[in-house]
């Protein structure tokens, strides 16, 4: 039947599935150890999944997700609290961080949507 319109928002959910699936058995143990985290993980695996999703459909490649998401992991493994977006290197992202990425992740999503819409009614 084909994939309905918006297709970057069945990407972004494909993608999203993909990585809770296989990030289950992490993200049951630390909803079982801290809460914490689980949300964070959560929170960022759904960042990654729209920022991959829609920065892909923005540009028309991988790029920009590739070299934003080494930068921002390389700052979070060298201590910049603010950049760990999964919350795995402390107790848990701040609330602050998880709704910042979680905004960007939307944001990108619904940029390539409207994108998306504008190139076809061309």
């Amino acid at each position: 039947p084909g994939v309905p319109r918006p297709v970057v928002a069945w990407k972004a959910g494909a993608l999203a599935l993909f990585l809770l699936a296989s990030s289950l058995p992490l993200v049951l143990r630390l909803a079982v150890t801290s809460p914490p985290q689980a949300v964070s993980l959560v929170t960022g695996l759904l960042f990654v999944a729209g920022f991959a999703a829609g920065a892909g459909a923005l540009t028309g490649g991988g790029k920009l997700f590739s070299g934003v998401y080494v930068v921002v992991w390389y700052a979070a493994i060298n201590g910049l609290r603010p950049a760990d977006y999964t919350g795995l290197l402390a107790e848990g992202a701040d609330p602050g961080t998880q709704g910042a990425f979680l905004g960007i992740g939307l944001a990108s999503v619904a940029l390539a949507a409207v994108r998306e819409r504008l190139v076809e009614a061309d």
